[in-house]
C-alpha cells in the first residue's frame, strides 16, 4: 500500500482559497491594499477605488480582535473624521445583540466625556457602529509619556468620573472601567474640565460600553491585560481581572458602585504607579480581589493621605461599604482638587508678595498681630466654658473623677479647633466653617457640653434613690462625645445637627439616666422619625444605633430586631459618609451574632472582617486614644467569634493582643473602662477552656471586682462575660460563687432574652445543690422567657432542667416528671427545629436518667435504643451502654449487664457521675459471684477518692 502524506496539499492554491471570506475581512484587506498602493503612487494609484461602507469611506484599520474591528473613517459629505466598529459577520448572535446594546447604550448617554454613537447599522449582515472619533492614547499609554503631577492626574480622574456618572443616570453600569478604557484627546481642551481656569487640561472620553448593563447579571468571560475582546462562556466572569470589583469576581449583581470599584483601581494605578493587588496568576488576583484587602501604597504627601483615605474606600470589599454613587466619589475628588488649588493659590501669592516684601512687611506684621488676637480669644473662650463643666461636678469622688478627665480632654479638644483655625502663618482671618470646619467643631463641642451639664443637673433635688440611679447612670454611661465632634466638619457629617433631633436625643439619655427605658425607646424612636422626614442620615444613623444598643443591654427585643435596627443603621451611615460609626455598627452586628445561642457564627466572623477594614480606612482620622480603643475592640471581638467556634486558642491570642492594645494607659473613662473589664473577663474565659482553669477564672473574677471597685457598680455591657464565668464556676463544681455570679447577671441583664443564658447556670447550680423547688422555679421562668424569645436550644434546655427539678428526691412527683419529659420529646420530634436531632438526644438523657431514678427500666432501655442513632460521639455513646447496663442489671438480665457495663467502661465518659453509677452498678452484680470480689472492689476503689456512696459501698464489701 502507498504511504500517505498526511500533510499532503495544503500549501496547493486550492487549498488556501477554498474557504471564502467574509466582508470584514475583505475590508481589511481592501484598506491595508489601498494605504500600500497609496504609499508607493504619494496620492493612490489611478484607477483604484476608495472603500467604502455606505457613505463612509474607509481610511485606516485601527484595532482587530477576534470578534470585531475598528476603523478609521470619514463622511466624505461632511467632512467628519469617525470611527466605525464592526463585528465579524461569523459572530454568535450574543455578540451582535452585545454589540448593538453598545451602540444603544452610548446613545443614550449625554456627556462630553463618552464617546458618541451616531449611527447604528448593517454592511453585507455584518453589524456596524458609527462613532464619534476620538484623536489621543489610552489612559495608560498617556501617562506613560508625560508623568503629570496629581493635580494634572486629578484633572483627567474627574473628567472621567463624570462620564461614567452621566451613564449611571441613566441607568447603565460600564462594567469594564481600565486605563485602556479611558482615552485622552491629544489636542482637544477639556469643556467643563476639573480646573475650568484652565484650557490646557486634555479631554477625556470613556469608550468600550460592550459590557455595559442595565443593573442585571450578564456571564462574560474576564480575560487578562491586553485582550481586547470578552467571549460569553457559562459560568465565568464579568470584566478585566484587575480591575473586576469583588463581587464580579464572585458572580454576583453588579451595579453602579461596581464601575466606582473599577474607577478607584484606575486612579490608584495612576496616581502610585502600582495596582491595589501586585500581579501573579489568576487564581491568586482573584483570591486576593476576594479578600477585600487593597495593598497601603507608599504615600508620600498629605494630599496623596487624603486620596488613599478616599480611594480606600471605594475600593471596599462590600459594595455597600463604597461610595453610594460616582457623584458621591465626584464630590471627595473635587473637595481634594479645590484644596489644591487653594494651595497653588497661596503659593504664587506669596510669589509675588515677595517681589513686594518690604512694602508689604508692615501690613503682614499687623495681619500675624490680629491672628493672634482671634486664637487668644478663642481659646480664652474655652478655657471658661471648660470651667463651667467642672462647677456641676456632684459630690461623688467617682464621678467627679470621670467629669474631671471629660474636661480635661474636652478642653484639648476645643483647642486644637482654635489653632487649627487661626493659624497667623497662614491667614490673618478666620478661614469659613467649608475651609477649616473649626466651628462646626466647636459647635458639636459646646452643644456636648451643655448636655452634660443638663445630665449632672438632673442629680439636683433629686431623691435619695433617684440620686443613686443617676449617679450610678453617669458614672457608667458615655458622655457625650468629643472624638465625634473633631470628625463634625467633614463631608455630610457637617449637615448632622438638628435643634429638634438634639432635643429627642438628650431626652433618650435622660431617661436612660432616669431607668426609663421605655420613655428612652420612645425619643430614639421619634429621632428615628424626624431625621428620616428631614433626610437626615447621620442623626439617621447614631440612633438607629444607638437604639439597638439600648435594646440589647436591657434583653428587650429579639435578635431579628437588633440587627433590623442596626442594618439601619448601616444603611444610613453609608451614604453619610461615617465610616467611624459604619465601624461600630459591623462590631455590634459581630458582637451581637458571637454571643447569641442562635446566631451565626459565620455572619459573626463576616462582620468582624468588615469592622477590621473599616478600622484600616478611617485610622489616620481618629485620635490615637480613639484608634486604640477601637482596635482593642475589635480584636476582643475577634476572639468572641473564635470562641464561639469552639477556637479557644485562637479566641486567647487575640484576647490577649487586646488587652496588649490597652496597656499602655488606664483611662478613668468608663467607655475605656469596659472594654478593658471585658477583654480581661474574655481573657480568663479563654484560659479557662485551654486547661488553665485556675489563672482564668482568677483574671476574669478580678476584673469584675476591679470594675466595681472602680465605678461602683457593674455596666450592663458585661452580662455575657459574667455569665460566662458562672458557667465555668459551675462546671468546675464551684456551686457558691457560681450562684453569686449567675445571681449579678440577671440583676445587671434586666429582662428578656439577655436573662435566660444566666438563669440557666443558676437553675442547673439550684439543682446540683438538690435545692429543687428553686430550682423548679427558676427553670419555668427561663423556658418561659426562652420560647417567647425564640431561643429554643436554650428552652429545651430549660425544660429539661424543669423535668429533673420535678422529681429530685421527691418520688411523688414522679410520674409528673415522666409526664414533662413525654410532652417535651413529641415538642421537639415534631417541631421542625434545624437542630432536631441533637435537641431530642438531649431530652432523652435527661428522661433516662431521671427513669433510671424512677425505676422505669423498660422506658430506659426504649429511650436508649431511641438515642442510639442520634449519637456520634464515643463518650457520648459510652454513657448510653452504662443506662442500659444499669437498666439490665435491675430487670435480672444479669449477663447483658456486665457485658454493657464492662463495655462503658472501657471508653471515656462524657458525664463522670453516669461512669461512677456504672461501676458501682458492674460491682454490686460481680460481688455476688466470690471469685469476682477481688475485682468488685478494685473497680470501686478507682472511683472512692471523691464519692461518697463509693466509699461506703467499700468499707461495707471489702474489708
Amino acid at each position: 500500500m502507498a504511504e500517505t502524506d498526511p500533510h499532503r496539499g495544503e500549501t496547493e492554491p486550492e487549498a488556501r482559497f477554498e474557504q471564502p471570506q467574509d466582508p470584514v475581512t475583505a475590508l481589511v484587506r481592501g484598506v491595508r491594499l489601498w494605504k500600500a498602493l497609496a504609499r508607493l503612487s504619494g496620492h493612490g494609484v489611478p484607477g483604484t477605488p476608495e472603500v467604502r461602507v455606505g457613505k463612509y469611506v474607509l481610511e485606516d484599520v485601527l484595532g482587530e480582535g477576534g470578534m470585531s474591528v475598528v476603523f478609521a473613517a470619514r463622511d466624505p459629505e461632511l467632512g467628519q473624521a469617525v470611527a466605525l466598529k464592526m463585528l465579524k459577520p461569523r459572530m454568535q448572535r450574543e455578540q451582535q445583540e452585545r454589540l448593538l446594546r453598545e451602540g444603544q447604550a452610548l446613545a443614550r448617554i449625554k456627556s462630553d466625556h463618552v464617546v458618541r454613537v451616531l449611527e447604528i447599522g448593517r454592511h453585507e449582515g455584518a453589524m456596524v457602529l458609527v462613532l464619534e472619533r476620538v484623536h489621543g492614547t489610552s489612559l495608560d499609554q498617556w501617562l506613560a509619556r508625560r508623568r503629570p503631577d496629581l493635580d494634572g492626574i486629578l484633572d483627567l480622574a474627574i473628567q472621567a468620573a463624570r462620564g461614567l456618572a452621566a451613564a449611571h443616570r441613566v441607568a447603565l453600569v460600564h462594567r469594564d472601567v481600565k486605563p485602556q478604557n479611558v482615552m485622552v484627546a491629544d489636542d482637544e481642551p477639556a469643556k467643563g474640565g476639573a480646573d475650568p481656569s484652565s484650557g490646557t487640561t486634555p479631554r477625556v472620553y470613556l469608550v468600550d460600553f460592550g459590557l455595559v448593563s442595565e443593573d442585571e447579571p450578564e456571564e462574560v468571560a474576564a480575560d487578562g491585560e491586553g485582550v481586547p475582546e470578552r467571549l460569553t462562556t457559562t459560568g465565568a466572569l464579568v470584566g478585566t481581572l484587575h480591575y473586576m470589583a469583588p463581587e464580579q469576581a464572585n458572580h454576583a449583581l453588579t451595579d453602579a458602585r461596581t464601575d466606582v470599584y473599577g474607577f478607584c483601581v484606575v486612579l490608584y494605578e495612576a496616581v502610585f504607579g502600582l495596582r491595589p493587588y501586585a500581579d501573579g496568576p489568576r487564581d491568586e488576583v482573584l483570591a486576593a480581589i476576594r479578600s477585600g484587602r487593597p495593598r497601603t501604597p507608599p504615600l508620600r504627601s498629605r494630599a496623596q493621605r487624603q486620596l488613599w483615605a478616599v480611594l480606600r474606600r471605594g475600593l471596599a470589599k462590600d459594595a455597600g461599604d463604597r461610595f453610594p454613587s460616582m457623584e458621591a466619589l465626584l464630590v471627595e475628588l473635587e473637595r481634594i482638587r479645590r484644596r489644591r488649588d487653594r494651595i497653588t493659590r497661596w503659593v504664587l501669592a506669596a510669589a509675588v508678595a515677595g517681589a513686594v516684601a518690604a512694602a508689604a512687611a508692615v501690613g503682614w506684621t499687623m495681619r500675624k498681630s490680629e491672628a493672634r488676637e482671634h486664637l487668644d480669644a478663642c481659646l480664652e473662650e474655652g478655657r471658661a466654658l471648660a470651667e463651667g463643666i467642672a462647677v456641676d461636678a456632684p459630690d461623688d469622688e467617682r464621678l467627679t473623677r470621670k467629669v474631671e478627665a471629660y474636661r480635661t480632654r474636652w478642653q484639648a479638644a476645643w483647642l486644637g479647633s482654635c489653632e487649627a483655625e487661626h493659624v497667623p502663618e497662614v491667614k490673618a482671618e478666620p478661614l469659613t466653617a467649608s475651609d477649616r470646619g473649626g466651628q462646626p467643631t466647636r459647635a458639636c463641642l459646646e452643644e456636648g457640653r451643655r448636655a452634660l451639664r443638663a445630665d449632672l443637673g438632673l442629680l439636683q433635688g433629686a431623691s435619695a434613690s433617684e440620686r443613686v440611679t443617676i449617679a450610678e447612670g453617669l458614672r457608667l454611661g458615655l458622655f457625650p462625645g468629643i472624638d465625634e465632634c473633631t470628625r463634625a466638619a467633614m463631608g455630610p457629617l457637617a449637615q448632622g445637627y438638628d435643634a429638634q433631633i438634639q432635643t429627642e436625643i438628650d431626652n433618650a439619655r435622660r431617661s436612660m439616666l432616669l431607668d426609663d427605658p421605655e420613655a428612652a425607646a420612645a425619643a430614639l424612636l421619634e429621632v428615628i422619625a424626624v431625621a428620616s422626614g428631614l433626610g437626615n442620615r447621620p442623626a439617621l444613623a447614631r440612633a438607629e444605633y444607638t437604639l439597638a444598643r439600648m435594646l440589647r443591654l436591657r434583653g428587650a427585643g429579639d435578635i431579628d430586631v437588633l440587627i433590623g435596627h442596626l442594618r439601619a443603621a448601616k444603611n444610613a451611615a453609608i451614604p453619610a459618609q461615617d465610616d467611624v460609626l459604619l465601624l461600630q455598627v459591623h462590631l455590634e452586628i459581630a458582637r451581637v451574632h458571637a454571643l447569641d445561642e442562635s446566631g451565626s457564627t459565620s455572619d459573626a466572623r463576616d462582620a468582624a472582617q468588615t469592622a477590621s477594614a473599616l478600622l484600616e480606612r478611617v485610622a489616620k482620622t481618629l485620635g490615637e486614644r480613639e484608634e486604640r480603643l477601637l482596635r482593642a475592640t475589635l480584636l476582643d471581638v475577634e476572639g468572641l467569634v473564635e470562641f464561639a467556634d469552639g477556637k479557644y486558642v485562637e479566641a486567647l491570642s487575640l484576647h490577649r493582643r487586646a488587652k496588649a492594645a490597652l496597656e499602655e494607659s488606664r483611662d478613668p473613662d468608663l467607655d475605656e473602662g469596659v472594654v478593658r473589664t471585658t477583654i480581661l473577663i474574655n481573657l480568663g474565659r479563654a484560659l479557662s477552656q485551654v486547661g488553665q482553669e485556675a489563672e482564668g477564672l482568677k483574671t476574669s473574677m478580678d476584673a469584675i471586682e476591679g470594675e466595681a471597685e472602680v465605678y461602683g457598680a457593674l455596666h450592663g455591657e458585661l452580662v455575657e462575660g459574667i455569665t460566662g464565668i458562672a458557667r465555668d464556676l459551675y462546671v468546675f463544681n464551684n456551686f457558691t460563687d457560681a450562684e453569686r455570679y449567675a445571681t449579678m447577671a440577671i440583676e445587671l441583664a434586666g429582662r428578656g432574652r439577655r436573662t435566660v443564658e444566666p438563669r440557666l447556670v443558676l437553675a442547673s447550680v439550684l439543682l446540683a445543690e438538690h435545692n429543687f423547688a428553686a430550682a423548679e422555679r427558676e427553670a419555668r421562668v427561663t423556658a418561659s422567657v426562652a420560647w417567647d424569645a425564640r431561643m429554643v436550644s436554650s428552652a429545651v434546655q430549660a425544660e429539661v432542667l424543669l423535668g429533673s427539678a420535678m422529681f429530685g428526691d421527691r418520688q411523688e412527683m414522679c410520674q409528673t416528671m415522666l409526664d414533662h419529659f413525654d410532652r417535651l420529646v413529641r415538642t421537639v420530634g415534631e417541631g421542625g427545629f434545624k437542630n432536631r436531632d441533637a435537641l431530642l438526644a438531649q431530652v432523652l438523657d435527661a428522661r433516662m436518667k431521671n427513669a433510671l431514678e424512677c425505676r422505669r427500666d423498660e422506658l430506659v432501655l426504649a429511650d436508649v435504643a431511641a438515642s442510639w442513632p442520634l449519637v456520634t460521639a464515643e463518650a457520648d455513646r459510652h454513657d448510653l451502654l452504662a443506662l442500659q447496663g444499669q437498666a439490665l442489671a435491675r430487670l435480672g438480665r444479669r449477663a447483658e449487664a456486665i457485658l454493657a457495663l464492662r463495655e462503658a467502661l472501657r471508653g471515656e465518659s462524657a458525664v463522670p457521675e453516669v461512669r461512677r453509677d456504672a461501676t458501682l452498678a458492674l460491682a454490686e452484680l460481680l460481688v455476688r459471684d466470690g471469685e469476682s470480689r477481688d475485682e468488685a472492689c478494685e473497680l470501686v476503689r478507682g472511683v472512692s477518692a471523691d464519692n461518697k456512696k463509693a466509699q461506703v459501698w467499700s468499707q461495707d464489701r471489702c474489708r
